[in-house]
């Protein structure tokens, strides 16, 4: 008896050191798997890097140069300078026309040296180069700061 319990449990034994080993190599085999397909997956950074901005403003509209823009996350803008009144708004190349993009909102109002989020719908709507728009009511003077189409972090949301 005692030898049959003893037979049994070295059966067990190697049982479960084949089991082992099969999961060992089931995981080596889905680890590589994973590095082979993410191998093929283009990534895209988004495009944070900040452009300065300026505008000349006296109740007109006006708009930084194009970017383009790589993913869903909101524009980044950091305003040094503004005349009273100035509104923003998140522009989109879509198809040939630039539409105004700027969820929820026409536009927004954005504080002096205060870190913003603008959230667009430009990349779900197909648009894949943006810029920012200006226009102030009445109060003539010059909008400055810098913006990305695309940001790494989050900040105050204006919208």
């Amino acid at each position: 008896m005692i030898k049959q319990y003893t037979f049994s449990v070295n059966i067990i034994q190697n049982t479960g050191e084949k089991n082992e080993k099969k999961m060992r190599k089931k995981l080596s085999l889905m680890i590589a798997l994973v590095l082979v397909l993410g191998a093929g997956v283009p990534s895209f950074a988004a495009n944070t890097g900040d452009t300065v901005f300026s505008f000349a403003v006296s109740g007109v509209y006006g708009a930084s140069g194009d970017r383009s823009k790589q993913d869903t996350s909101p524009f980044y803008v950091y305003v040094t300078q503004q005349p009273s009144g100035t509104r923003f708004f998140a522009q989109g190349l879509i198809g040939s026309s630039w539409q105004n993009k700027t969820v929820g909102v026409n536009s927004v109002s954005l504080s002096t040296r205060i870190k913003y989020s603008v959230r667009t719908l430009v990349y779900e709507a197909g648009g894949r180069k943006a810029r920012l728009a200006t226009m102030a009511n009445s109060n003539a003077g010059t909008t400055q700061g810098v913006w990305s189409p695309d940001s790494s972090g989050r900040y105050n949301y204006a919208n």
